[in-house]
């Protein structure tokens, strides 16, 4: 069964992403407005409202559909492509919803809300190579963006890279100097880095 906290992150981030867009929409909107007195945006947000409320409301099945509707429409809709990735997942569906994630990164690669939930969905997948590639795309955009350091510190150490978990945990720590689990784990990357240097010690 899919984790609840996960789950909550998860959809806090897809909503983020269509905050996002639903802001640069209405920038855009009225910048032309005032270039062309009666211009409206062609975007159509009543769908992608629907689904953010269905996503939020918990309501898995029925935000799918509403994105499925949506996306017949138009296909490179890239936060109705995260919202129906975040249901599917919530349904504990995250093989079937990181191709949705993938496709609306294609669209839309300069969105970290979407890297970093790409990241998440890897990190559920058992996939520490490629979600260290989407950490690292979160923060060549943002590099303040909460949680990422942390992210590349897990998967560093995962696979076995000590030195840079322990520098990705301090940077980190630079941004959330409370944050006591990036503590914790860069404590124990400089004690796996002592245990390396220690086995690889020979005495004369």
């Amino acid at each position: 069964m899919p984790d609840q906290d996960s789950n909550e992150e998860n959809t806090a981030l897809a909503i983020r992403s269509a905050h996002q867009l639903s802001a640069r929409t209405s920038l855009v909107s009225r910048g032309l407005k005032e270039i062309a007195e009666g211009f409206e945006s062609a975007y159509d947000t009543s769908v992608m409202d629907r689904a953010t409320v269905l996503l939020h409301d918990g309501k898995f099945d029925e935000a799918i559909s509403v994105c499925t509707e949506g996306l017949a429409a138009d296909p490179n809709d890239d936060i109705l492509l995260q919202i129906k990735a975040v249901s599917l997942a919530n349904q504990g569906k995250y093989t079937e919803g990181l191709p949705l994630l993938i496709k609306a990164l294609e669209i839309n690669d300069t969105n970290p809300h979407c890297w970093h939930l790409a990241a998440r969905f890897c990190n559920h997948l058992r996939d520490p190579e490629e979600e260290l590639k989407c950490w690292h795309r979160v923060v060549a955009i943002d590099p303040d963006h909460k949680g990422a350091w942390k992210g590349i510190g897990d998967c560093l150490f995962t696979l076995g890279r000590y030195q840079e978990a322990a520098e990705a945990f301090a940077s980190e720590l630079r941004l959330n100097p409370s944050d006591e689990y990036c503590q914790s784990r860069r404590e124990d990357a400089d004690a796996a880095l002592l245990g390396e240097e220690s086995d690889e010690w020979t005495p004369t």
